[in-house]
């Protein structure tokens, strides 16, 4: 009779969590690591293959280049604001493309 063993990856959530803390102090804090917040880093986290230094790297790259996420900003139409971004943002297919591709950057 054979077992089947079902291997989990690890998620180190309290490291991600202390780093977005860290490199992005001006973002919203993280108080509470819900179940659906944990399966949405979870699910991201395994998906582009994070590693801690891999996601400190994003975190500063963001920090340095993509300032308008951590700022409420005007919008160009001049009747509403941009609100500044969380890290359920940053976990996000949308979010992390548009910064490979550069689209995310600070004018």
């Amino acid at each position: 009779e054979q077992q089947q063993v079902k291997q989990t990856k690890h998620t180190p959530f309290q490291a991600i969590v202390d780093i977005y803390h860290e490199v992005l102090p001006e973002m919203a804090a993280i108080r509470e690591l819900t179940d659906a917040r944990k399966t949405k880093i979870r699910n991201f986290w395994h998906k582009f293959k994070f590693t801690e230094e891999r996601w400190r790297k994003y975190l500063e790259y963001i920090a340095e280049n993509c300032r308008w996420m951590c700022e409420s900003r005007p919008r160009r139409d001049g009747e509403s604001s941009w609100k500044r971004k969380n890290l359920d943002f940053l976990v996000t297919e949308r979010c992390i493309l548009g910064v490979k591709e550069g689209r995310f950057d600070d004018e």
